[in-house]
């Protein structure tokens, strides 16, 4: 077997050996029928002999997230699931701690202080951190890519999504890549080592089920748009921008399904319109409708502030506050209400407002342009012309729009608050379809102008409306080793 040699990319450590490409790996002559191996070796299967796992250590840092935690690389527990060569038949399930392992820092990985019994022949093992009780209880019944159901069907699911699967107390959960195969397997001879060097011995790389999501601002920022002065403040974290999260999966594979360049979640391919309740079921929406409803204020609770930065990548806010995702991936079409998105909220007064209605007269409508604060209530109109017309009393904006035609009401936007969805986007580098959120992603959305007033309140995506290709919302995307993904120039209008 060739030596595991270890290089590291970016502030990643990744594990390359031998044949191995895939960490769900054949293990081939752990030596009862002679066979023979891609080594040329007869080696006997069946017969029980020893292997250690070391497991190189998920960095806290992608290369651009200053701002990562100890927590999101927390080991805790492992569970080693052993099948036999085509992945048909689990013949083993051992379940270690932290205390079972001990850190190398000089090849950074964790490694077994102890070997673990096991039987010879050629073998596919994966390798499970932190895993959830019900994650493990799928994976032993249903096989490694059983559907595992993390959320309840049921709004602001938030809690639910960290407890299981990103929870700092029990540390998030990991499970082996995929590679570039499932199928790639090392040779081993079938006798163990005694001194435990180099035989019997195999790294296995994890990554997070989870995506994490943060939202930035640029340094420089235009106020003014749609007629309305938009509000920033100074400083590393603006409140006046802040974001959330939407369409969040319910489900996922264990084992990252890869069908080709396509990455595959249990919803992949969409439902033909019009959806059942049951399958928009499979998705549910990250905000605070238990706090704030629909009544001011706005959906206060699931919004965490926007950060400013003058630097792309950010640098290190202690303010930043992460949202996080489960893999939510598609096929054409892509439907809005079925997709991973960000809700960006902003802040804003009109630089007037409209006060009166006089009907049949030349200038029929008074304005008052002194407004230099926020209002509780907006009823807002857009006339063919595009203009944006701002009434404070719906009594007087309905009287207006009855008189003319085109006039179309945008809604009533409450507390100066408007929103704005900004769909997830990996491109290629990393999942064929587009508007994806993929494990153990890092997706940063850098808002670098506003186009237009946004939607009066988040709402959710018209589930059956496919999302337009050409929209008001710019995205530029660039990739680098949790994986950054930059979604650095995000202009906020409507879709």
């Amino acid at each position: 077997m060739k030596r595991t040699n270890v290089k590291r990319i970016g502030k990643s450590w990744m594990a390359t050996f031998g044949f191995l490409a895939a960490c769900a790996m054949t293990l081939s002559g752990l030596a009862g029928c002679s066979t023979t191996t891609e080594g040329g070796e007869g080696v006997e299967e069946g017969e029980e002999t020893t292997m250690k796992i070391s497991i190189p250590i998920v960095t806290t840092y992608a290369d651009n997230d200053a701002n990562a935690t100890a927590a999101e690389v927390a080991f805790v527990t492992a569970d080693i699931f052993i099948y036999n060569e085509t992945g048909t038949s689990r013949e083993q399930h051992v379940s270690l701690s932290a205390s079972d392992f001990e850190k190398n820092t000089t090849l950074w990985k964790w490694e077994m202080k102890n070997p673990i019994t096991v039987l010879s022949g050629n073998k596919k093992i994966y390798v499970g951190l932190n895993l959830p009780a019900a994650a493990k209880t799928v994976i032993l019944n249903e096989g490694v890519q059983g559907v595992y159901g993390i959320l309840p069907v049921a709004p602001d699911s938030l809690p639910t999504l960290r407890d299981a699967i990103v929870n700092p107390g029990s540390g998030f959960a990991m499970f082996s890549t995929p590679g570039t195969g499932n199928t790639d397997f090392v040779v081993i001879p079938g006798v163990a080592n005694p001194a435990g060097e180099g035989k019997n011995e195999f790294s296995v790389s994890v990554e997070r089920w989870a995506s994490k999501i943060i939202s930035v601002k640029a340094a420089t920022l235009n106020t003014v748009a749609s007629g309305a002065t938009f509000l920033t403040a100074p400083g590393a974290v603006d409140a006046n921008l802040s974001f959330s999260i939407g369409n969040v999966n319910t489900k996922l594979y264990p084992f990252q399904k890869k069908i080709g360049a396509n990455i595959e979640d249990p919803n992949y391919t969409p439902p033909t319109p019009p959806f059942t309740v049951a399958q928009l079921g499979e998705y549910v929406n990250d905000f605070g409708r238990a706090t704030g409803g629909t009544t001011s204020p706005s959906y206060p609770a699931g919004y965490s502030s926007v950060d400013t930065t003058s630097a792309f990548p950010p640098p290190a806010i202690d303010a930043r506050t992460p949202k996080y995702a489960v893999e939510n991936t598609s096929a054409s079409p892509y439907y809005q209400g079925l997709l991973t998105y960000v809700s960006v909220r902003a802040r804003f007064y009109p630089n007037e407002i409209i006060t009166a209605f006089t009907a049949g007269a030349t200038d029929s409508l008074s304005r008052d342009n002194t407004i230099s604060s926020v209002q509780n209530d907006l009823y807002v109109y857009t006339t063919p012309g595009g203009e944006y017309l701002y009434f404070t009393n719906a009594t007087v904006g309905a009287a207006w729009a009855a008189a003319y035609d085109g006039e179309t009401f945008q809604g009533n936007y409450k507390d100066g608050y408007c929103y704005y969805l900004v769909y997830l986007d990996p491109k290629t580098a990393y999942s064929a379809a587009p508007y994806a959120s993929v494990r153990n992603l890092l997706y940063c959305t850098m808002i670098t102008k506003i186009n237009s007033l946004g939607y009066p309140n988040p709402g959710e995506p018209d589930p059956e409306t496919p999302l337009g290709v050409t929209t008001k919302l710019t995205v530029d995307v660039v990739i680098t080793p949790w994986t950054f993904v930059a979604m650095d120039d995000i202009h906020l209008g409507l879709l």
